[in-house]
């Protein structure tokens, strides 16, 4: 065995023989042995240059003479970094040219009222009747106004809330005048009465016949023997059988001033 040198005071001995190492053997095996405790060491946080060269050489991979503390991996995480200074941006300002809105149409609005609300008809209050077009006493009858009398013959009337005015002239009758008319029947006897307007006779009305008629009633019932002791006995006869013989049927001969108009 062959010493080839030393290191830290240990010697390396290389066999001699056939089985004897090569140095260049040596060295090599030395290179790989200190990658592995140089990974190991980076694990374990043990510093690979702190080891004897002697454990080294000889392939040694456990023992720490120098008792190196081990380094803390986490070392440095919790070391301050100064806070850096950003200088403050100036950003101009920005000019935004003024904006033109169109004024807007507003549509023509036409606004229709609402329609009334009919509050119901107001209470009927009794009072005097007259001549309005309104049932004043509330008995359902609108204008229940009687005739008025008027000075001069025939009467006034409520007509269409308005009273008419008294007749001006006679043009028929006077109102209220009686005309003697003959019947078809019975007593053959009867009356026509002038109306209120003094514009017309009221229809034939059977009255009894007066005595000194009535036999030539009862004997001639109606007809020109009648009418002839009508105007006889000083009555106002319609002239049925026309005797004046002027073709008019209708009109009044006799006594007749308390019915003709003036």
């Amino acid at each position: 065995m062959t010493e080839h040198g030393r290191h830290g005071g240990g010697a390396i001995r290389v066999p001699e023989g056939p089985n004897a190492c090569h140095p260049w053997r040596v060295r090599w095996f030395g290179v790989g042995v200190l990658a592995l405790l140089v990974v190991n060491c980076g694990r374990t946080g043990l510093d690979p240059y702190d080891l004897e060269e002697e454990a080294i050489e000889s392939g040694g991979t456990t023992g720490n003479p120098r008792n190196v503390p081990p380094i803390q991996s986490d070392a440095g995480v919790d070391a301050e970094v100064p806070d850096a200074e950003v200088p403050d941006a100036e950003i101009p300002d920005a000019e935004i040219p003024d904006a033109e809105i169109p004024d807007a149409e507003t549509p023509d609005a036409t606004v229709v009222p609402p329609d009334p609300v009919d509050p119901g008809p107001d209470p009927c209050r009794p009072a005097t009747e007259t001549c309005n077009g309104k049932d004043d006493d509330c008995n359902g009858v609108v204008d229940e106004i009687p005739p008025d009398a008027c000075p001069g013959g025939g009467a006034r009337y409520c007509i269409a809330g308005a009273m008419s005015a008294c007749p001006r002239a006679c043009e028929v009758c006077r109102p209220g005048g009686v005309a003697i008319c003959q019947h078809s029947i019975c007593t053959f006897w009867g009356e026509r009465e002038c109306a209120a307007d003094g514009q017309s006779f009221g229809s034939c009305r059977e009255r009894p016949v007066p005595s000194e008629c009535a036999e030539v009633a009862r004997k001639h019932q109606a007809s020109p023997e009648l009418e002839r002791c009508c105007l006889d006995h000083g009555y106002c006869c319609i002239d049925m059988f026309d005797f004046d013989a002027d073709g008019n049927q209708t009109e009044f001969i006799g006594n007749c001033d308390a019915l003709r108009c003036d």
